[in-house]
């Protein structure tokens, strides 16, 4: 007994510190921080109205049998938008992405570390300069916030009714991300060797509030037209998605996937 009370004290000892740990794990991970910056498009212009959000997405694994199924759940919160000046400051919690997008532009993401990464402080606030590609419209005329005045967040409809860029419950793919990106990879494995290794598109389309894909369109070409094709085709009959949602009611959402040939 008297030999066994020493390893007895070691592992409460190792119970406390480990929990001591997690407390402060917890503690770092609910961290707020001030942010403020500059947002400009390609060209240096300043974006006016560029929406600030903090995403928090929710990984869940589901099993049956020996599959596993991973099922990513994103809520956001908007925290600020730009001024004239592409200008905005804001506060929000370091655990989660800080989110930048307009309908014009394409969307970016940072996790706190990256954000910090390459800014400085400036008035007691981490300061940065965010660049977002502003992409052309279908005269290839890029259009920035300055040049288009009657550019506004969320002005696509469908049926007539808005389409959400982001929305509080973000549409899902039958089964989940995973789920997608394996069908995806089976869909584009039937094209192997027909177009270059690599090429890939970026497609847009918008989930309407009954599941549907809709609206599919090219957003950026691989650099091969024949690839650009396929990919559309194979978006296009993706199966009905779980719609997304905000305050409760079922929405038009726009999502963009890349389709990557082999």
């Amino acid at each position: 007994m008297l030999t066994r009370f020493p390893k007895l004290i070691f592992i409460c000892a190792l119970c406390i510190t480990f929990s001591f740990k997690l407390m402060a794990s917890n503690d770092k991970s609910e961290k707020t921080a001030e942010i403020s910056g500059v947002v400009v498009d390609q060209h240096g212009n300043a974006l006016e109205g560029i929406v600030i959000c903090e995403l928090n997405e929710v990984r869940t694994e589901r099993f049956s049998g020996k599959a596993k199924s991973t099922t990513i759940n994103s809520t956001t919160k908007e925290l600020a938008k730009t001024n004239k000046q592409g200008e905005f400051k804001c506060t929000f919690n370091t655990k989660y992405k800080i989110t930048f997008f307009n309908d014009n532009l394409d969307r970016i993401a940072f996790t706190w570390d990256q954000f910090r990464a390459e800014g400085e402080i400036r008035d007691g606030a981490h300061f940065r300069k965010v660049v977002l590609r502003v992409i052309s419209n279908p005269s290839g005329k890029f259009l920035s916030t300055k040049e288009n005045k009657n550019t506004s967040i969320n002005e696509e409809s469908y049926n007539g009714e808005k389409v959400y860029f982001v929305c509080e419950k973000m549409p899902e793919f039958p089964g989940g991300m995973i789920k997608m990106m394996r069908y995806l990879n089976r869909k584009t494995e039937m094209y192997s060797g027909r177009f270059k290794a690599g090429s890939t598109s970026q497609v847009d389309f918008v989930i309407s509030k009954t599941g549907e894909i809709v609206n599919v369109k090219l957003r950026k070409s691989s650099g091969d037209i024949r690839a650009d094709r396929q990919a559309l085709k194979i978006v296009s009959k993706f199966p009905d998605w779980i719609p997304g949602e905000s305050k409760g009611n079922k929405v038009n959402v726009r999502y963009t996937v890349p389709v990557r040939f082999r």
